[in-house]
């Protein structure tokens, strides 16, 4: 693998975590204090979808990183 492929690999991974990161304290706080039906339902409903995507970009960075 090229360098520049496993670079941006690398970039592709961290800015999925720091991106459902962001989500997750997003929806989370949303959840909690948005006063729409709707939206809270919404938030309440995609939060462990994002967790769980979280969870699994978090198991695949070390694969990604290994090549740094």
């Amino acid at each position: 693998m090229e360098k520049k492929d496993v670079k941006m690999d690398q970039d592709y991974v961290e800015g999925m975590i720091k991106n459902h990161q962001d989500d997750v304290e997003e929806l989370t706080s949303a959840s909690a204090k948005v006063s729409d039906s709707e939206i809270k339902a919404f938030a309440t409903k995609n939060v462990p979808v994002l967790r769980m995507h979280l969870a699994v970009v978090t198991k695949i960075q070390p694969a990604v990183d290994v090549h740094k």
